[in-house]
Parts: C-alpha cells; structure tokens; sequence
C-alpha cells in the first residue's frame, strides 16, 4: 500500500466519525422537533418500557378469558350535594371498607380532587354560570374501584376526569395497570383512538370530508400525549376503559383485547375488605357485562350449563328503611317462587321488577310490577341458540339500556312472557291478596232434586280410576292432583301460585 493511499483512508476515516458525531448531535438537539414524524406504534411482540414506579406493579402475563367471571363487591355510596366557588357539586361518598382510614382517604382524595380543579385558572378563566361537576361510581368489583368525575365548564364545553384506586391498600391505579406487562398498550390506544374520533365526522350523508383532513392529526397528537406520559385521567367500567385529554375521549373496548386486560383478576384480595357482605349482590357473571347501578337487589346465577336466572329488581323513587325491608320480605318470597325455575334444562330466565308506593284501601303498600320472559331451547341447542346470542348482546356497548333484559334479542316465538302484579302492606310487609267476589247467580236456588240430580251426575263422571271416553287414557291414582307439576318448561312460571 502507498504512502498517499494510506494517507487518503485516514483521512477518509476521520470524515466518517465527524458526521456520525455530528448526526448524533443534531438528532439529540432536535429529538423534540421531530415528534410530528414519529411514528408511535408499537410492536405486538415487543416488552414497552417501564418507568420506575411501574416496576413490579403489575407482572401479570395472562390476560381474561371470555369465560371468567366476576362478583360485585360490598362497597356502599351516597352522594352529597353542596356548592364549591358557587359551582353546584354532587359528589359521591363511599362506605362499607373495614379499614376505615383507606376508605376515609378516598372520600377526602375524590373531594379534594374537585376543589383542585375548581381553584384552577384553566377553570376560572374558560367556565360560565351553567358549570357543574358530577360524580360516578363506575367500576366496583375485584377489589378496585373506579370514579369519574365530569366537570361542566359551559354549555359547550365538558372534561372528564378519573380517580382509580385498589381497595386493599388504596393506592391509585395507573393505566398500565389494566393490562398485563407485555400488552401493545399503543397499538390498542391507536386503533381505539381512530374509532373514537371518527365518530364525531358521522353525518346523516355518511363520513364528513373532515374527516379525511383531521383525523390523522387528532389521532398523532393523542399518541404523542400518551408517549410523553400527559394521558394519566382515566376511568373504567366492566367493559370499557375510557381516556381522558383536554376534552376529548377515547374509548377502548376491553372485550375486543380481552386476551391483554388483567384488571379482572390481579387486584383480588385474599382477606375480606369489607364490613360486611350483601345478598343482594350479583355473584359470577361473566366479564365484559356490565349490570345496572343503584339498584334493590341484583340476581344473576347460573344454576348449569343449561339455566340461567337474570333478576332485577328497581324502583325509580326514594324508599325508606322501613319500605327496604318489605323489599327484602318480597325477595324471600321471590326466591322461593324461582325454586321451580332453577329444576328446569334449557331455560334462560329474566324478571325485571319496578316498584312503586301507592295507596289502597287507606293502606300504604308497595306495587311489584314483575315483567318475567323466558327463553326455552331444544335439548343441546341452549348454548347457540339463548345464551350466546344474549352474552353478545350483554357485552354491546351500544345496547346498554336496562329497560329491558338483553332476552328481548331473541326471536319472539322463542320466549314467554308474562306480566303481573303483587301487593305487599309497608306496615305489616305482608302480601296483600285479593279476594275474589263470588259472581252473582240470577237463576233461581237449587231444589233438592236438582241437588241431588247433580250430586249424581259428578258422582258418575269423576271417577279417576275409568278410562275417560275423550282421552282414553288412566290417571293412576297416585298422580291425581300432581298434573301442574307435570306440564312442559314452558309452562312454569313465577306467577303459579305454589
């Protein structure tokens, strides 16, 4: 080798290691000009990055499985109403914890939380005279719970806020917690973010040419909020995880990543929380379904594979302690009617029950108003036919109403339906029963003659041990009277009087 190609390769050498130094420091001095540029999805397969306070919090690596359930748990709430900065306030208060500093710094950390947000400049300088703040309780199982607070600042304008805590020490929830270690957080908030701001462009001529401008934009900056650790309000139900940023939701659907959501499982404590345990709270449904709040007793039981119970039972008005406890008295008697429901195969059983006051006879008493329906399969069909159809229906976002139960999606001719009335005194909680008024006869007294004519003719024809002419079939004697018990499922209904 010469001695001018020597001296050309060191040369050569040194310009390469002065741009690769130079490269490194332009894009160290301009890593935060290029965030519009970046791309910000993550690989399914790669481990994201956790800051310290994460390590160790959540090592869960098996997600939910479709068939999991899960139970409510004993945690009581009341709402207290009160004004803040003369911003009317309904905030939610919880009871019923056994360690009662826990649950006396939750009620302390909720309401604080709100009057940080009213003291704000964000707040003072962007509200009107129509602000207000509403409180929710919308998780409450495996011993976490989760509140939402949504803040009015003007007639156009509502943020929401989340506060979410583990019931067995207290701590706050983070979103990483959610899911297990080793989830593509950024993949199921991209997708999920798409979904969410579109809905916005939906117009009745279909998708707005906005859209087509915006949503890229909207998306990115959610994304690069998210990367920059700015995404910490949040809140979840049994189904969905919602987002909060600057005004602007983003929705992830929990039954959609369900092999990636571990909330259902890792937060469950081995020692009781709580004070005490209620009955009338639903035990083992299956996840992703959500069942409706605030309401007198709640019953969803899977006696087997093949008979489900779904009863509900609400009333629209306030109750006293005294009216509580007729509830408890109807219950009871409820549960006892159900008996013959729970020895049946391929029934799908709902009952959703009002209650209301009403006056009668110068008594006060309670109306039960019982809209009882129940689907019934062929033999081996139960699974495809009732309960599947009626689980997806549970788990659609979009049909959250609790007007109904989710039974009305199957097809009519596969349901009966019945609808009636029970009366029960609030003084004694007694079931009122109506008497029936003998119908007048406007024929004349019987003689007896005619007495004993048809005192003969029931003695010739009720004989239970001939063979009847019409059906040419023998009662044996043993079943006389047993006939009701005998009769198809379809025909077995609470409203049999037993």
């Amino acid at each position: 080798m010469s001695r001018n190609t020597k001296i050309f390769l060191a040369v050569f050498t040194v310009f390469l290691i002065g741009v690769t130094v130079l490269a490194i420091i332009y894009k160290n001095s301009n890593k935060n000009i290029s965030d519009e540029s970046r791309i910000i999805i993550e690989s399914g397969q790669k481990v994201p990055e956790f800051s310290n306070s994460d390590v160790n919090k959540n090592v869960a690596t098996k997600g939910a499985s479709l068939e999991d359930t899960y139970s409510m748990n004993s945690i009581t709430y009341d709402y207290e109403e009160y004004k803040e900065n003369d911003v009317n306030v309904k905030l939610v208060q919880i009871s019923g914890l056994s360690n009662s500093e826990i649950q006396n710094n939750i009620n302390t950390d909720i309401k604080e939380r709100i009057k940080k947000i009213l003291d704000s400049n964000n707040f003072k300088n962007n509200s009107d005279s129509t602000a207000n703040v509403n409180t929710s309780i919308e998780a409450n199982f495996s011993d976490v719970l989760s509140i939402k607070i949504v803040v009015k600042f003007s007639e156009s304008f509502t943020k929401s806020y989340g506060l979410n805590y583990r019931l067995d020490n207290g701590e706050r929830l983070k979103i990483n917690d959610l899911f297990i270690f080793n989830a593509p957080k950024k993949n199921i908030i991209t997708e999920s973010a798409y979904r969410s701001f579109a809905m916005k462009y939906y117009t009745d001529e279909g998708m707005s040419n906005d859209f087509y401008t915006n949503i890229e934009g909207e998306v990115l900056s959610f994304l690069i909020d998210y990367d920059a650790g700015k995404i910490t309000e949040f809140s979840f139900n049994p189904y969905t995880i919602e987002l909060y940023r600057e005004g602007k939701t983003v929705e992830i659907n929990m039954v959609d990543n369900y092999q990636y959501i571990s909330i259902y499982s890792i937060f469950i404590s081995s020692s009781s929380l709580y004070e005490k345990k209620f009955d009338n709270l639903a035990k083992d449904i299956p996840i992703f379904m959500v069942r409706p709040k605030d309401v007198l007793y709640d019953l969803y039981e899977k006696i087997n594979s093949t008979c489900i119970l779904d009863v509900i039972i609400y009333s629209d008005e306030e109750l006293s302690t005294t009216e509580k406890k007729v509830v408890d008295k109807y219950k009871k008697d409820l549960v006892k009617r159900l008996s013959v429901v729970k020895s049946e195969k391929n029934v799908y059983y709902s009952n959703y029950i009002k209650v209301s006051k009403a006056v009668e006879d110068e008594k006060d008493i309670l109306v039960f108003e019982e809209n009882e329906c129940f689907a019934i399969s062929e033999e081996g069909k139960f699974l495809e036919d009732i309960y599947n159809k009626i689980l997806s229906a549970e788990r659609n976002k979009d049909n959250i109403s609790f007007t109904k139960s989710k039974i009305y999606v199957l097809d009519e001719q596969m349901l009966e339906e019945n609808v009636g009335i029970k009366k029960y005194d609030i003084e004694t909680g007694e079931e009122v029963v109506e008497r029936e008024e003998p119908e007048e006869d406007d024929e004349q007294p019987a003689t007896d003659e005619t007495e004993n004519v048809n005192q003969n003719t029931v003695d010739n024809t009720t004989d239970t041990n001939t063979v009847t002419e019409n059906t040419g079939t023998e009662i044996p004697e043993e079943n006389v009277g047993n006939e009701i018990e005998n009769l198809p499922a379809a025909n077995i209904t609470t409203q049999v009087t037993f």
